[in-house]
């Protein structure tokens, strides 16, 4: 134990435990050097990876201690915080620390335990802001040629609406999967029925109620007063721009599509394909074109708008952009884009330039290269991640009868979570309470072993086309600290 006082100045003491991530080649090896000083008011840490440049951090203890995850401060049932950070005594400081190979436990003043993993700490400082799970599977872009040399993602209904012999979703972990990779999956051999598609979207996440309803099913009768609903063709678009928190996913399942009474028509005199395109992509397109143009589609706030129903004048709290960005200008989170939905321009902004970059964007994804069209069928339930897809349709002729739903953004989001990773990993992942949960020295696996094995199945039976092996197995980085190599300096295998 390193206690205040007895040591003279800060304790301090380096460690290197070493990682091994999937995504990383067969026999690299990346190894940190931890070091940290105790102080009453604070506990200093610092990184180093090999012989690089040392990067530090300061944890004030009001953070360390609203960072606590000891079964005092978290209530595992609720998976809530019992304390209030804000009725902590401000003169309670820190007294000592025990650190070993996988972490450090800070003793209180007032007799408090807080334990803290050095992954996790180094998370912190290295500015890893988002979940590990989120920031280790990346998307990919597409265009047309992709889906011109390979199958579009489908996954079988009955994988999807049941568990293994294991009890594993494979089926929804492929699905979600698919969806957070690429914005879209085929739901395939679904039976052909409202009520089957219905119980699918359930499986997802709860359908969300519109204006609109909730589950759909319709014609192109004009029951609303919205062009969805016509069969007219509909021009590449972004579902319910004018809400706040636009619908994450949207489905689509072609019921029946019967030719005009007393005439035969080929499919393709039909028409009414669906015609899609990537929008994450035309936004890095863009960006990568036009930096000045993707500024201004990224920062001027438009206004969007439902009015046309009797009882409807939907619009968004505020005015938002069409390209919706995070940390940095190619990291798009979002696109609204509905030139039927759209309201004005802001006339204070020089309103050519935004006309200027609109039409760039606009014409990027209506590059033949960049959109891809198919038919809807029958048995086959067409979902797709409407904060990134966009999606139209080609006019059509006769009787055409779809049904599907909307499902929200978060819904889908914690779907892809809890079928890809386990549940204790998912919620010690968002609290960031790792050892605290499963009350385990050494867990640092971000997978279960039969989730693991799960996921290793998957990335041997599905080859994403095009992709190096390096990034197919990032998506489902592993992170081990086994104390034994720290000692030896030994790689240890997979357990």
């Amino acid at each position: 134990m390193h206690r205040l006082g007895a040591l003279g100045p800060p304790s301090r003491l380096a460690l290197r435990p070493t990682l091994r991530l999937r995504g990383m080649s067969p026999g690299t090896i990346r190894s940190y050097q931890t070091r940290f000083a105790l102080r009453p008011m604070e506990l200093s840490v610092s990184v180093g990876e090999g012989q690089n440049e040392r990067t530090r951090a300061i944890f004030p203890k009001i953070w360390l201690r609203d960072h606590c995850t000891c079964p005092q401060c978290v209530d595992y049932t609720t998976m809530q915080k019992r304390q209030n950070i804000f009725e902590h005594p401000p003169t309670v400081q820190l007294q000592s620390a025990e650190p070993d190979d996988a972490g450090i436990t800070i003793l209180w003043t007032d007799g408090h335990k807080s334990r803290f993993l050095w992954a996790w700490l180094r998370s912190q400082i290295m500015g890893a802001q988002k979940s590990p799970i989120l920031r280790e599977v990346p998307i990919r872009s597409w265009g047309k040629r992709l889906w011109e040399k390979y199958p579009l993602p489908e996954v079988p209904y009955k994988d999807v609406m049941h568990r293994d012999e294991m009890g594993m979703a494979k089926g929804m972990a492929e699905l979600t999967h698919q969806l957070h990779v690429h914005g879209f999956c085929i739901v395939a051999d679904t039976p052909v029925s409202p009520e089957a598609t219905k119980e699918l979207l359930e499986k997802i996440g709860p359908i969300r109620q519109t204006h609109y309803g909730g589950f759909y099913d319709f014609t192109a009768d004009m029951a609303k007063a919205d062009s969805a609903y016509s069969n007219q063709a509909i021009d590449l678009h972004t579902d319910t721009t004018y809400f706040s928190d636009p619908v994450g996913l949207q489905a689509f399942h072609l019921l029946s599509h019967e030719p005009p009474p007393g005439e035969s028509l080929t499919r393709e005199e039909l028409g009414g394909e669906t015609i899609m395109s990537d929008g994450f992509f035309a936004a890095r397109r863009m960006w990568a074109e036009d930096k000045v143009k993707h500024k201004v589609l990224s920062q001027v706030p438009i206004s969007w708008h439902c009015s046309g129903n009797e009882d409807v004048a939907i619009s968004p709290d505020r005015a938002y952009p069409v390209i919706e960005t995070a940390e940095s200008p190619e990291e798009v989170v979002r696109i609204r884009w509905n030139e039927s939905d759209r309201g004005g321009v802001p006339i204070k902004f020089q309103s050519a330039e935004w006309y200027r970059a609109a039409r760039f964007f606009n014409d990027v994804l209506h590059r033949p290269e960049n959109m891809f069209q198919f038919r809807l069928e029958p048995g086959r339930v067409f979902i797709f991640d409407n904060w990134r897809v966009l999606h139209g349709r080609t006019a059509f002729r006769g009787n055409r009868r779809i049904c599907g739903g909307y499902i929200n953004r978060d819904d889908f989001v914690s779907r892809w979570r809890l079928s890809n990773y386990s549940r204790e990993d998912v919620i010690t992942s968002n609290m960031h309470a790792r050892e605290g949960f499963n009350n385990s020295k050494h867990s640092d696996d971000l997978l279960t072993p039969r989730h693991r094995l799960f996921i290793d199945d998957r990335l041997k039976r599905q080859r994403l086309p095009g992709v190096p092996d390096d990034v197919k197995h990032a998506s489902h980085a592993l992170e081990h600290v086994d104390v034994e190599s720290v000692r030896t300096g030994k790689i240890p295998p997979y357990r």
